[in-house]
């Protein structure tokens, strides 16, 4: 894997943590994680994912 696509995949990751166990607005956890724009965010995780961030959100027990 090069390096530029592991250092995504860590962006990612640590996105979909956020997503999951917090209340913060996605497009602040898109900017926290290092993403410069909206739309690139949400493509790379669904990329690496299968699922936008929204329906990510959506599918966490409100309980979080």
């Amino acid at each position: 894997m090069p390096p530029v696509r592991h250092y995504l995949r860590i962006g990612v990751a640590h996105a979909k943590r956020l997503i999951e166990g917090t209340s913060m607005p996605i497009i602040d956890i898109a900017m926290a994680c290092g993403f410069l724009s909206p739309s690139h965010f949400a493509k790379c995780f669904r990329t690496f994912n299968g699922l936008s961030p929204q329906q990510c959100r959506a599918t966490t027990p409100a309980w979080i």
